[in-house]
């Protein structure tokens, strides 16, 4: 991931820049894929992040069996009966972490709510029912779900993410729950810049990403975080 010291020596994806203003950037990411996990949490989705990441770090640390032959398969409930398969291959830690705070199934986010130069949470009645996704990107040269090991654990799936053009806007500091209303504060300020520029980010809360770049003990003021938004189709 990072030294204490800030400097990233982790693979990060690859992007173009498409723009960069005062505040903020817009970025173009190719195709990802990344392992995923939910989790539920009733507080803040930055509370107990040590739940995912172990999920996800047992997966990439050798929790997984090598696929064979079985093209297209993301998770598997019984590896044991895989005859033969190999496990335990190891795949290279990657940069950022991402966060996400998910909405229920069947529960909408109340989009009346929510202005364009607003944060975007989750209501206070879906409190008891949230549940926050952490990614993993793989390694650029995993371009495919079908090249990664199986997860033994069910609860690891893996995703191919399209090409997506995002707003992202940097800062440093602690990636933690207490410091939750200053990272509302920047995607306010994120927002409120993009709109002023005629830039129309996607207003669903899911689409909301905290990415975290460097490990625990990275100094806080030597650390870097993004909030990412996507940019809506067709806009600039």
């Amino acid at each position: 991931m990072a030294t204490i010291f800030g400097a990233i020596t982790s693979e990060t994806p690859k992007y173009d820049l498409v723009k960069k203003l005062a505040v903020y950037e817009v970025r173009k990411y190719g195709r990802q894929v990344r392992a995923e996990v939910k989790v539920e949490t009733s507080g803040h989705m930055m509370e107990n992040l040590g739940v995912p990441f172990r999920m996800l770090a047992g997966y990439i640390f050798g929790g997984n069996i090598k696929s064979l032959g079985t093209a297209g398969a993301s998770v598997i409930t019984e590896p044991s009966k895989q005859p033969g398969a190999a496990s335990n291959e190891k795949v290279a830690m990657t940069a950022p972490v991402l966060l996400s705070q998910q909405v229920p199934t069947g529960v909408k986010a109340d989009n009346e709510k929510v202005a364009m130069t607003a944060p975007v949470l989750l209501n206070e009645h879906q409190a008891d029912k949230k549940s926050v996704k952490m990614s993993f990107i793989m390694p650029s040269i995993y371009d495919s779900v079908d090249k990664l090991p199986i997860p033994k654990d069910a609860r690891v799936h893996l995703v191919e993410v399209p090409e997506h053009k995002v707003a992202v806007i940097r800062f440093s500091g602690q990636f933690s729950a207490a410091r939750a209303a200053y990272f509302k504060d920047r995607e306010a300020a994120l927002r409120a810049a993009a709109k002023e520029d005629g830039i129309v980010l996607s207003v669903d809360p899911q689409d909301v990403v905290v990415a975290g770049y460097n490990p625990p003990w990275c100094l806080p003021w030597l650390r870097t975080n993004e909030i990412m938004i996507p940019v809506l189709e067709g806009a600039s």
